[in-house]
């Protein structure tokens, strides 16, 4: 991942604003700069062809055109030919700023920025720009750490190397949330998240938080005594880092004594936030609170249950297919209402004895007999597996658990 200049934007929202070159925000950041003597006239050129590097996010006071302002049209031209991603200007001097110049930086997708903040520093501008380029640089080392340490779950020794990889003071005890996050935000921006987190009351040695492209991981361990309780570490993450009031799906795993379980507790923490979102719950939800999802969801997509299934529902799906018919979601609303024939009719709108009807036909069709509670449970088994496929293809979730 890279810091781009939306993400300083998003950062210093509330300092600067965007005078032109919106369409390049999405420019790559890797360094930060000051513009200062380079256009200082006496000096005739000899630093502003070597000064600026490519990918540099610039700041100026444009001390050196307040007495001869046309240099700032040398600036941004020369600054745009370098291949710098943007300038921030510190208008101390008012020097009014041509619309000729903006248009020209605006039509070569060039972003200005103006800013007359009293607590807009330089020296803040700098750290904060180069230590958010270094933090997104290094999400992709932590992105590939967490996928293999998903990936390897079942190897004790190889989680073990990968934790130490990741964060090597992660204690025993622990337990996962996973927050699907571009769902949610319209200004998703990595580095927002990770800077609110770093320095915050969250960001400890034992906890680590982690960015896969589709959601956050949070990892909080404990050697005796945990830190926050459970409902204050999920209320701090959301008010602290996701910093929203919006409902928000989300998921956690169980607690687990080992660090070699980590693998585990975040395919936990990834399902139950699947979970979460297909069906529409704005908060939390507990992996061990999942049913029988909590062993249908890691294994749905193998062989055997996929056959399984198949074997049980494919009859009614091509019959239903052939017929323009709807057993198949009558057998969804009957699994989904508890087997309740009542509450079935009052989801569907139709009439208790419809229900009956197309429940016989399902059994005619399955060889399954939805009035015998051993054949469907077969039934119910193969829908849920079903369902599970559903939910796994229309969230996002980390490719190493789907």
């Amino acid at each position: 991942m890279f810091y781009t200049v939306s993400d300083f934007y998003n950062t210093f929202r509330d300092k600067v604003t965007l005078l032109c070159g919106s369409g390049g925000l999405s420019q790559r950041i890797t360094s930060a700069g000051v513009v200062d003597y380079e256009f200082v006239p006496e000096l005739k050129g000899k630093y502003r062809y070597t000064a600026f590097r490519r990918n540099e996010l610039e700041v100026t006071s444009l001390l050196y055109a307040k007495d001869n302002p046309h240099l700032v049209e040398d600036t941004i031209k020369q600054l745009i030919s370098a291949g710098t991603s943007g300038l921030v200007i510190k208008n101390v001097f008012n020097i009014k700023l041509r619309d000729t110049l903006l248009r020209y930086a605006d039509a070569k997708n060039y972003p200005i920025f103006v800013t007359d903040a009293p607590d807009f520093f330089f020296e803040d501008f700098l750290y904060e720009v180069r230590a958010g380029a270094v933090r997104l640089a290094s999400i992709d080392d932590t992105k590939v750490e967490m996928d293999c340490i998903m990936a390897e779950r079942g190897d004790p020794e190889a989680v073990r190397r990968h934790v130490r990889l990741l964060n090597p003071s992660l204690e025993n005890q622990h337990y996962v949330i996973y927050i699907p996050m571009e769902r949610f935000s319209e200004e998703y921006s990595d580095a927002a998240y990770i800077t609110r987190y770093i320095g915050g009351e969250l960001d400890s040695p034992q906890t680590m938080f982690g960015l896969d492209g589709n959601g956050m991981f949070f990892i909080v361990s404990w050697q005796q005594v945990e830190q926050f309780r459970q409902e204050d570490i999920k209320r701090r993450l959301w008010q602290e880092v996701l910093a929203t009031d919006a409902p928000v799906p989300a998921g956690i795993s169980q607690v687990h004594r080992v660090i070699e379980d980590l693998g585990y507790a975040m395919m936990e923490a990834a399902f139950a936030a699947a979970y979460a979102e297909y069906y529409e719950i704005q908060n939390y939800v507990d992996f061990e609170d999942l049913g029988m999802y909590s062993c249908i969801l890691p294994y749905c997509r193998t062989r055997l249950m996929r056959d399984f299934s198949d074997r049980l529902l494919m009859p009614v799906s091509v019959y239903d297919m052939e017929n323009k018919s709807r057993l198949e979601e009558t057998l969804s609303a009957f699994c989904e209402n508890g087997l309740d024939l009542a509450k079935t009719a009052d989801a569907l709108g139709q009439h208790v004895n419809t229900i009956r009807y197309r429940l016989q036909r399902i059994s005619d069709l399955t060889g399954q007999n939805y009035k015998e509670p051993a054949q469907m449970q077969q039934l119910d088994m193969a829908y849920r597996i079903r369902r599970g496929w559903e939910i796994l293809d229309m969230v996002g979730l980390p490719e190493t658990v789907r």
